[in-house]
């Protein structure tokens, strides 16, 4: 094993899980694959997730962050990028656990299935639930881009080759849609699934950054909304594989950016909703929300659609 060049960076960002964060990092370095670095990012934690992670200081497979400051998920996962010197890399959350064949069972993909596989995709079990976490496939597969956009839904996981990572890096004003980094990357690699639960994926406890980001919250709306404006290579993949999901995100684009009385925002949402022909309902729609005004529009969402749209 090559430390300065292992074959896979794997990284767990962490902030104030102190009383979860172990069983995650355990669950990695007990993989039958021996090839990997992990990476451990204290992400300014407040409790004693620092004392927890002194056991690690020191492990030859262990490379230790801590950030003084919580840089929120895409800040810390940013960080850890630059951090990594694997050929291939992960992440997995500070409350999940990984199989112990996970990365022996993905590695197999390009050595025994194509050599030119390049990214490679598996399923999780979400504890909740007891059934698997990621949605519309059935077996093993090659995952274009096309079929990731417009037939997978919920939560995968897998390993990337970094060459395909470059300088990309996740938009940190943007809360939630993180397939808008993730999108970049599946449009270039050549991704094998394999129809296996090889990551616990813990839903049955807290609030995770992303639940968080889902809530109904006015201004955290607004700013997605706006943000995803500066996101058009996200925008014109979901048009071109997954026409229904576009046109969704433009009519919420229009209603949560009228509340907020972003005008130009609106008119940029409704000529993006306008170019794909939208059928009458959201055409229709849209144009209510534009004659309501936005102060009628908020007090609306506020006693109906805070449950059914957000």
């Amino acid at each position: 094993m090559n430390m300065e060049r292992p074959k896979i960076s794997l990284i767990i960002l962490t902030y104030n899980r102190a009383h979860l964060v172990e069983n995650a990092i355990e669950s990695v370095l007990a993989q039958t694959f021996r090839d990997f670095e992990l990476i451990i990012v204290n992400n300014g934690s407040e409790d004693h997730t620092a004392e927890v992670l002194k056991k690690y200081e020191g492990h030859e497979q262990v490379r230790l962050f801590h950030l003084r400051e919580n840089r929120r998920f895409k800040g810390g996962i940013n960080f850890a990028f630059g951090q990594m010197r694997g050929e291939w890399f992960s992440s997995i959350g500070d409350d999940d656990e990984l199989v112990p064949e996970a990365f022996e069972t993905m590695m197999r993909a390009p050595a025994e299935v194509d050599p030119t596989i390049d990214a490679v995709t598996c399923n999780a079990i979400d504890t909740a639930t007891g059934q698997l976490s990621g949605y519309g496939l059935s077996h093993d597969q090659y995952l274009p881009i096309d079929v990731i956009v417009g037939k997978t839904s919920g939560n995968f996981w897998g390993l990337t080759k970094t060459e395909l990572l470059g300088d990309k890096r996740m938009n940190e004003k943007l809360p939630g849609h993180e397939n808008a980094f993730w999108y970049q990357i599946d449009a270039i690699a050549n991704r094998y699934y394999i129809h296996k639960p090889l990551k616990v994926w813990y839903t049955d406890h807290g609030l995770t950054e992303t639940a968080t980001n889902r809530k109904p919250d006015l201004h955290i709306r607004a700013r997605v909304y706006h943000e995803l404006l500066n996101e058009p290579f996200y925008l014109e993949t979901l048009k071109r594989y997954n026409r229904k999901k576009y046109i969704g995100k433009c009519l919420r684009g229009i209603l949560f950016l009228q509340i907020a009385r972003d005008r130009a925002g609106v008119r940029q949402y409704r000529k993006l909703l306008l170019e794909a022909r939208p059928d009458l309902k959201a055409r229709a729609f849209s144009e209510l929300i534009l004659a309501l005004g936005p102060r009628i529009t908020g007090r609306l969402y506020q006693a109906v659609f805070k449950t059914k749209i957000a």
